[in-house]
């Protein structure tokens, strides 16, 4: 940094001033705001269950062919995109819930470690995408363009793992999950369930692209949308209990509250009592 700051303000003749300013504006973007919200939510999400009701819809529009838990697997994916936003973040999550009983069903270990890694790939590309936001916050491109334009790579890379685990599937002889099709009432029944998760992409990318809210309050609304009131306090409480170890109080409340105050109102906080947890974390 001591080399660049010394260029700029000797060789190339830019007053300091000017540098120091470049400097302090390229920290005052709110775009990267909106990871932490997104993170925030997948979190909850998963927390709260509806993973599990995701891989039962997955399981009912998918499980009935040959290999269905591979192909679950990666349908899983391109619906976590819309969640948590995090390649690592569905990788550990489907490890967890998924891998044990493609293992116990009779699916080699490396195939089903390959097919999660593969297929973790596509949430890092279907919106809420924490690399698009990082990408389009470094190079000041729109946000909700680039989270638009995730979607056709992210459902091209399903077909295409799901049609190579269909080919793998018959070469190896893997079992279908289920036993016959879903029926019709089931698979809207479990899309009824499911439907809190998949109306939050929707929800963004309308937001963003007809111009409703900008990424940082997308991801603070993405955030709301997942959490209740007590959750968001307790959220809220955390939060502040962390960044009171690092800074002072009163600068951790100027800069958070125009924040979260806002979400607060909306889901019916009252601000006092809002106001009186804030000061005494």
């Amino acid at each position: 940094m001591l080399c660049v700051i010394s260029y700029f303000a000797w060789a190339a003749g830019i007053p300091m001033d000017v540098v120091i300013q470049r400097f302090v504006s390229s920290t005052e973007s709110t775009s990267l705001l909106a990871i932490p919200f997104f993170i925030t939510a997948g979190s909850i999400m998963n927390y709260s269950g509806i993973t599990e009701k995701l891989l039962d819809l997955c399981d009912l529009l998918i499980g009935h062919v040959r290999g269905g838990l591979g192909h679950v697997n990666i349908l899983l994916s391109a619906m976590m995109g819309g969640l948590s936003g995090s390649c690592a973040a569905d990788a550990a999550q489907e490890c967890k819930i998924l891998v044990p009983e493609m293992v116990k069903k009779g699916y080699d270990k490396p195939f089903c470690a390959a097919v999660t890694a593969a297929s973790s790939l596509i949430t890092c590309i279907i919106p809420p995408s924490i690399g698009l936001v990082v990408y389009a916050y470094c190079t000041d491109t729109s946000v909700g363009k680039m989270l638009a334009a995730g979607y056709m790579p992210g459902i091209l890379m399903t077909i295409g793992l799901m049609l190579l685990v269909a080919f793998l599937a018959k070469k190896r002889n893997y079992p279908p999950s289920r036993d016959r099709h879903a029926s019709f009432q089931e698979i809207i029944h479990g899309i009824g369930a499911a439907l809190w998760a998949l109306g939050l992409p929707v929800i963004l990318i309308v937001g963003l692209r007809c111009g409703i809210f900008s990424a940082a309050e997308g991801g603070a609304i993405v955030a709301v949308y997942a959490t209740n009131p007590t959750v968001f306090l307790l959220m809220v409480t955390v939060l502040f209990l962390i960044i009171g170890m690092f800074m002072d109080g009163t600068t951790a409340m100027i800069i958070m509250v125009p924040i979260f105050g806002p979400i607060a109102v909306n889901l019916g906080i009252d601000m006092v009592q809002f106001g009186v947890v804030l000061v005494v974390n």
